[in-house]
């Protein structure tokens, strides 16, 4: 396996994948390199592209730039993006480099493709992404409850008096 596809078994969404397959995949993603301050995607664009931060570390906010507000930080292993693999839908959000970053990049045509290729892949990898994707909205929901209990965490005694 090149070093690409040896990176790509340690993402979440790609785990189950056999060498072989992480292999052919790898071969599908561009090598992408941004300076510190580097625009990855603006909110409202459109792409067809998904990303995964190889190395580096990147920041995710909302607004207009210099009046933005920071959602989250990236680190490697972590990717953003993949809504456009599926559908034509505008980015929710800014990301930027906080320092020098290596991206793997992959454009949802060739992502189909690949799918198209290797159903069994196409399975696990999509099994993978719907797990998370459950998880985000796990915590999502978490973090609604604790702000609308208006920040203060829920005593554990609660749910066994209601």
């Amino acid at each position: 396996m090149n070093l690409n596809a040896t990176f790509l078994k340690t993402v979440n969404i790609f785990r189950e994948l056999p060498p072989e397959d992480l292999q052919l995949l790898a071969d599908q993603f561009e090598v992408r390199e941004l300076p510190t301050d580097s625009v990855v995607i603006h909110e409202g664009e459109l792409s067809d592209e998904f990303f995964i931060l190889r190395s580096g570390t990147a920041k995710v906010t909302r607004g207009k730039f210099g009046e933005d507000v920071i959602i989250t930080s990236l680190n490697p292993g972590d990717y953003f993006g993949e809504a456009a693999l599926f559908q034509n839908v505008k980015r929710t959000a800014n990301i930027q480099a906080v320092e020098f970053v290596t991206l793997l990049v992959i454009r949802k045509k060739a992502f189909e493709n690949f799918l198209d290729a290797h159903p069994a892949a196409a399975k696990r990898i999509l099994h993978g992404m719907l797990k998370q994707l459950f998880l985000r909205l796990q915590k999502t929901s978490a973090q609604l409850e604790f702000e609308r209990q208006g920040g203060l965490a829920q005593n554990p005694l609660q749910g066994f008096l209601s």
